[in-house]
């Protein structure tokens, strides 16, 4: 699967407002929320509508390489997740 393909995503980074990832300054670590799919679960295309989130939270540092280097990319990640339209 190509780096950029938006159809059957796995994981995704979650953010108050696509318009705060794409058109503005980029989120803060503390601003996203990356999110890994529960394994039974299929994949999902993008969309920018809300969605609901449920899933096992996980507050560790994520760093830009492996073995903790590099500079902090974010904290947050939800696993296991099961996501929803959002209905308000």
């Amino acid at each position: 699967m190509a780096l950029y393909d938006l159809r059957a995503m796995r994981e995704f980074l979650l953010v108050g407002s696509h318009y705060t990832c794409c058109f503005g300054t980029p989120p803060g670590f503390g601003d996203q929320i990356r999110v890994a799919l529960h394994p039974r679960l299929r994949g999902l295309d993008a969309t920018p509508a809300p969605v609901r989130v449920a899933g096992t939270l996980r507050i560790h540092p994520e760093h830009l390489f492996e073995k903790g280097r590099g500079p902090l990319i974010g904290l947050f990640r939800i696993v296991d997740a099961e996501v929803v339209p959002y209905d308000g």
